[in-house]
């Protein structure tokens, strides 16, 4: 995997737009789309919302903005029962929602960061309607109806990951 495009999504943004998990969290740091001081605000977050914790969330959320996160983060996401294939695909769904919330504002080609992502991610078959080049039965397609088309595929989406 790898973030091509340089996007450092804000930790905010993310925790308000999946149930965020420890796979997240490492998927997100490993791949240079979080920074690695945003485990330690999880962890504080996580100790703030729980009454029980292990000890490697408390020593990760006693750490300063800076030092070191491991091993405690790869620990933590260990200890997660979530498939790999499902981090990925949590982290397409927002990657292309941040693309989109900020389309035209941040980003002057939208569509083409979508073909970025879609070879990052290894050409999914999820997203292949909202690429450009991608054949679609023969019949040429304008943009707008890509743009419907991601629209789709956010809403439906969304209500996979959406936080309680």
């Amino acid at each position: 995997m790898k973030n091509s495009l340089d996007i450092l999504v804000p930790y905010k943004y993310v925790a308000s737009n999946i149930l965020l998990t420890w796979p997240d969290i490492k998927f997100g740091i490993d791949n240079k789309y979080l920074c690695s001081d945003d485990a330690i605000t999880h962890a504080v977050e996580e100790m703030e919302k729980k009454h029980e914790y292990n000890a490697d969330l408390e020593e990760l959320a006693m750490l300063f903005k800076g030092e070191e996160i491991e091993p405690y983060l790869s620990r933590l996401a260990s200890s997660t029962s979530q498939d790999a294939n499902e981090t990925e695909k949590r982290w397409l769904y927002l990657l292309l929602k941040w693309i989109y919330d900020n389309k035209f504002r941040l980003y002057t080609a939208p569509l083409e960061m979508i073909e970025i992502v879609y070879a990052d991610f290894d050409y999914p078959e999820a997203i292949s309607n909202l690429i450009r080049y991608m054949p679609s039965d023969g019949a040429n397609i304008g943009e707008n109806v890509l743009f419907e088309n991601w629209k789709l595929y956010l809403n439906t989406n969304r209500k996979l990951y959406l936080p309680l």
